[in-house]
C-alpha cells in the first residue's frame, strides 16, 4: 500500500480554473477518439476478418476494403494511441495542479483513455465479424457481474480510505491486539495482488466469451458511445480521488481492468453502479460524526499550551491537587481565580529574577580585559 500526499489538503478547488484541466483533458480525448471512430465509412465498419465486404448493398461489386479517407483515420488513431503517454506528460508538466492530480505509475498516467477506447472499438469490431454461436450466456453474465462487483467495491473502498485522512477519522481496528494487527498487515500486503489477478482473469473470461456478439448486436452505437463517456467520467473521478492525500490499493491497476465492465454490463446494473458511486462520493465529502473524528482532549490541549508558555506553570499544574465537590460550578470559578493569582505571582517572580540577573551579567562582561 502506498500513500500519496498532496500539498494543500484537498485537490479539487473550484476557485482555481487550473483544477479542471485533467477533467477537460480526459473528456476532450474521449470525444476526439469517439468522433474519429464514427467517421469511418460503412464499408470499413463492416470489414470482415478476411478483408471482404458485404457486397449486397453494392450491386455485387466489392470495393476496395479501405479507401484513402479511412486509411488516414486509421493512421491518426494509431498515432494517438502510441503518443498518448508523451502528450499526457507534456500537458501534466505545464500545470502544477495537473502534476498533483496525475500519477506516474508503472502502468502510466491515470489519464490514459485513448488506448482503452481503441481496445473497446477493436473488440466490438472483432466480435461482430465472428460467426461463433452463444450456447451459455449465463457464464458471461456471471463473469461480468463478478467483475463489476469486484471493481466497484475496490473503487468505492478507495473513497473510504481517502475519507479517513480528509476528515481525520480513527480506524476501528486501531486498538486490536498485536496478533490481529499482524494478520491484518499480511492481508493488506496480499490484497492488491489478489484483486488485480482476479479482475484480470474476469476481464479475459468476459472478453473471450462467444456470447459477446449477441450483447453488441443488441446494443446501439449511441449507447456504446454513452458507455464510453461514462467510462471517461469514472476515469476522471479516479484521477481526482488519487490526487487526494491518503492510502490507496489500486495505484498500479489500469483503468480498463478496474472499470472495463462498463462496456458489457447490463443496463440495470449500470444504473446501480452510478447510484453507488454517487453515494460513495457524497459520503466522502459529507461531514463526519463526532465519535469517528480523532481530536485531542481538552485537558491535553491545555497541558501542551501551558508547557509552551512556561515550564514552571506546567510543574505547578501537575503538583496542584484537583478537588471535586458537589457544587462543581462554584469550585471551578474558585480554582480558576486561584490559578490566575498563582500565575501572576510566578510571572512577577520571574520578572524580578530577570531584572536582578541582567546587571550582574553585564558587570561580569565588563570586568574581563579585551587583551
Amino acid at each position: 500500500m502506498r500513500s500519496s500526499v498532496v500539498s494543500g489538503g484537498m485537490s479539487f478547488d473550484i476557485a482555481k480554473t487550473e483544477t479542471f484541466v485533467p477533467f477537460l483533458w480526459i473528456l476532450c480525448k474521449t470525444s476526439v477518439a469517439i468522433a474519429i471512430f464514427n467517421l469511418f465509412s460503412e464499408d470499413a465498419q463492416r470489414l470482415s476478418v478476411h478483408g471482404k465486404l458485404d457486397a449486397t448493398a453494392h450491386d455485387g461489386v466489392v470495393p476496395v476494403p479501405l479507401d484513402l479517407f479511412d486509411r488516414c483515420l486509421t493512421v491518426l488513431l494509431v498515432s494517438l494511441v502510441l503518443c498518448e503517454r508523451a502528450v499526457d506528460l507534456c500537458v501534466a508538466n505545464r500545470s502544477d495542479m495537473t502534476q498533483k492530480l496525475t500519477r506516474k505509475t508503472l502502468t502510466g498516467l491515470n489519464t490514459h483513455i485513448i488506448n482503452d477506447i481503441f481496445a473497446g472499438f477493436c473488440l466490438i469490431h472483432y466480435v461482430k465479424t465472428q460467426d461463433s454461436q452463444c450456447h451459455q450466456s449465463l457464464w458471461l453474465l456471471l463473469s461480468t457481474c463478478l467483475w463489476f462487483a469486484t471493481g466497484l467495491s475496490v473503487f468505492v473502498y478507495e473513497t473510504h480510505l481517502k475519507r479517513r485522512i480528509l476528515h481525520h477519522e480513527q480506524p476501528k481496528y486501531s486498538s486490536e491486539p498485536t496478533t490481529h494487527s499482524n494478520a491484518r498487515t499480511m492481508v493488506q500486503l496480499a490484497r492488491p495482488f489478489l484483486l488485480y489477478t482476479s479482475m484480470v482473469v474476469l476481464l479475459a473470461i468476459s472478453a473471450t466469451s462467444p456470447c459477446l456478439r449477441q450483447i453488441f448486436d443488441d446494443m446501439p452505437t449511441v449507447q456504446f458511445c454513452i458507455r464510453l463517456l461514462l467510462y471517461s467520467c469514472y476515469v476522471c473521478c479516479r484521477c481526482y480521488t488519487q490526487g487526494m492525500p491518503g492510502d490507496s490499493i489500486i495505484d498500479e491497476m489500469p483503468n480498463i481492468v478496474l472499470l472495463g465492465w462498463i462496456i458489457v454490463l447490463p443496463v440495470m446494473l449500470l444504473y446501480t453502479s452510478v447510484l453507488a458511486t454517487i453515494a460513495a462520493y457524497v459520503r466522502l465529502f459529507s461531514p463526519p460524526s463526532k465519535r469517528d473524528t480523532v481530536l485531542l482532549p481538552v485537558t491535553a490541549v491545555a497541558e501542551n499550551t501551558s508547557v509552551l508558555v512556561n515550564p514552571a506553570v506546567h510543574t505547578y499544574a501537575h503538583a496542584a491537587p484537583v478537588r471535586h465537590h458537589d457544587d462543581h460550578h462554584k469550585n471551578t470559578q474558585e480554582n480558576q481565580a486561584e490559578f490566575l493569582a498563582k500565575l501572576q505571582t510566578i510571572e512577577q517572580t520571574m520578572q524580578l529574577s530577570g531584572s536582578s540577573a541582567k546587571p550582574t551579567h553585564i558587570a561580569k562582561r565588563r570586568q574581563g580585559a579585551l587583551f
